[in-house]
């Protein structure tokens, strides 16, 4: 599992070259994205974009990303060109060290989680080489900083 510490030597140094939440919805505003929560209704284009993200073995069902919206609303974000969903992201609290289930509609988030888990970040191959998720992680790392993370961590299931 990687990590990342949003303590504020880091945060000071890295982030000062991400874009704040501001900044990214204005720079991708100008290119034609919208960032926003991701609802139910979008469930299919999620679906879609996983699938032409990640190997079968990997995909997760609709009910799992239903439970993250439920659980963690503001850490489901999309990456919107008009109507188009061009990417997403679904992060949540969580624990240090342990992994998040993959396909798991059941799970809940721990009373005292210590970091920010990445759970995924998906880009449609058709708006692939644009820095949409390098902007969405950006935008992940300012709602970890907003609720006072100092870590943050992911897992890499497949480059």
């Amino acid at each position: 599992m990687a990590t990342l510490s949003l303590s504020s030597s880091l945060s000071a140094s890295a982030l000062s070259s991400s874009l704040s939440a501001s900044a990214l919805s204005s720079s991708l505003s100008a290119s034609g994205f919208e960032v926003r929560l991701l609802t139910e209704s979008e469930l299919d284009d999620v679906m879609h974009v996983q699938k032409c993200s990640y190997e079968d073995s990997l995909l997760e069902e609709p009910s799992t990303f239903a439970r993250k919206m439920e659980l963690f609303p503001e850490g489901c974000v999309g990456l919107f060109d008009g109507t188009n969903l061009a990417a997403y992201a679904f992060a949540h609290p969580w624990t240090l060290e342990k992994v998040v289930p993959l396909d798991n509609a059941s799970y809940t988030l721990p009373k005292e989680a210590d970091c920010f888990y990445v759970h995924d970040v998906a880009v449609n191959p058709d708006y692939r080489k644009q820095g949409l998720a390098s902007a969405l992680f950006s935008h992940v790392k300012e709602i970890a900083q907003e609720h006072e993370f100092e870590h943050m961590a992911l897992v890499s299931v497949q480059v």
